[in-house]
């Protein structure tokens, strides 16, 4: 598995992605907005309070999924991730934990975040293990803010600080 800067020839397989609701479901971009369009993701990628990238699978070249460091706050030195396994047949072989865990590294050691937040919703079983995998602590719920086919669910609240990713990946 590796990452791989998006380019604009990428824009149509993601938007494909992003728009498909076992994907868009579970993201929330703010104003309502779930699905992204092949157009905003362009504009994502020109504005510096995003960082996108593809992942691949150990035996291909060819994108999976995508993670993503999106708010970043240069001042606050601060970030969201959020992630989507495009191709879900590789489902359960943690490319999209490694993927993220190469994303926090890069907001950690490039852009020099202090902070990285992640949240998913109590049943989405996939995104907790992604976060737990990669270290996050758990600390609080936004209480039925979140609605999938009119039900309103929970979101978990996670965060991992630099200094514990530090101690976690450096020992010190």
């Amino acid at each position: 598995m590796h990452l791989k800067q998006l380019k604009t020839s990428d824009l149509e397989t993601v938007s494909f992605w992003l728009s498909q609701e076992k994907n868009y479901q579970w993201l929330d971009f703010g104003n309502g907005t779930q699905k992204i369009s092949a157009p905003v993701l362009k504009l994502m990628l020109q504005r510096k309070i995003h960082e996108l990238r593809l992942f691949t699978s150990d035996e291909s070249d060819d994108p999976i999924g995508l993670v993503a460091l999106s708010d970043i706050d240069h001042k606050f030195r601060s970030a969201v991730l959020w992630y989507v396994l495009g191709n879900t047949s590789e489902a359960r072989k943690k490319y999209t934990s490694r993927a993220a865990g190469e994303m926090i590294d890069i907001g950690f050691r490039k852009l020099n975040l202090n902070s990285i937040y992640a949240w998913t919703l109590e049943h989405n079983i996939g995104g907790r293990k992604v976060i737990e995998n990669n270290n996050f602590r758990y600390i609080g719920k936004r209480r039925q803010c979140h609605y999938i086919n009119g039900n309103a669910y929970d979101r978990l609240l996670y965060d991992l600080l630099n200094s514990e990713y530090k101690m976690d990946h450096h020992g010190k």
